[in-house]
């Protein structure tokens, strides 16, 4: 819930930590309702998602990080030198599957089928 983050935000300011959270299921919760998400409840906030889990499109490889402006070009010089980047064909299906129709659309066929099963 909001409530639980916040308190978790609480307890990491009160220590100086990080809070890390992998929100890759974000979007495909099964009562319809988005959960709300780390990014902007603190300065130490690195979240991460993708458009695997959620999506339904793992073939993709498509993801990202969401932080802090000199942890995320620290983590670039790392990307360059362990990732191999994802082909021209993802990064255009994934920047149509992320446009606000399109995404409402996908999100609403899988939690429809989510529910099903």
């Amino acid at each position: 819930t909001n409530e639980e983050m916040l308190e978790i935000v609480a307890i990491a300011k009160s220590v100086d930590a990080w809070v890390y959270c992998d929100e890759v299921y974000r979007g495909a919760e099964l009562n319809g309702k988005t959960i709300e998400s780390f990014v902007g409840m603190y300065d130490k906030v690195m979240v991460n998602g993708g458009l695997s889990k959620a999506y339904a499109l793992p073939g993709l490889r498509l993801g990202w990080l969401i932080g802090p402006e000199k942890l995320i070009a620290d983590t670039w010089a790392y990307h360059d030198y362990t990732s191999i980047t994802a082909d021209i064909m993802s990064h255009y299906i994934g920047e149509i599957d992320l446009r606000p129709e399109k995404r409402q659309e996908i999100l609403t066929r899988n939690r429809s089928m989510l529910n099903e099963n």
